[in-house]
């Protein structure tokens, strides 16, 4: 995941987050058995630069976390964060 370094960390967000469930229209098939449905969060942070958004979107069969956990993870942030919290988040 590749991010930017802000010009000063002290810079404030507004964090919001929405959780989706999108139906393929086509199935794919995978080694893992077939998706119907992909999952994930958008997010998105507005500052005084503007709004950027982003996703998270997991494949817990590949190895990754889980919905749930990136949803608990996003639940416990504050709903205003600054760039230096951003940055300490691990990959």
């Amino acid at each position: 995941m590749y991010r930017t370094q802000p010009e000063t960390l002290c810079e404030t967000y507004s964090f919001t987050f929405y959780p989706y469930r999108r139906s393929l229209r086509h199935p794919l098939a995978t080694s893992h058995g077939t998706w119907q449905y992909r999952e994930g969060i958008f997010v998105r942070l507005t500052g005084n630069r503007g709004t950027g958004w982003g996703e998270i979107a997991p494949l817990t069969d590949f190895g990754s976390e889980s919905l749930s956990e990136a949803v608990a993870f996003c639940q416990q942030l504050p709903k205003t964060i600054t760039a230096e919290t951003i940055f300490a988040i691990p990959h």
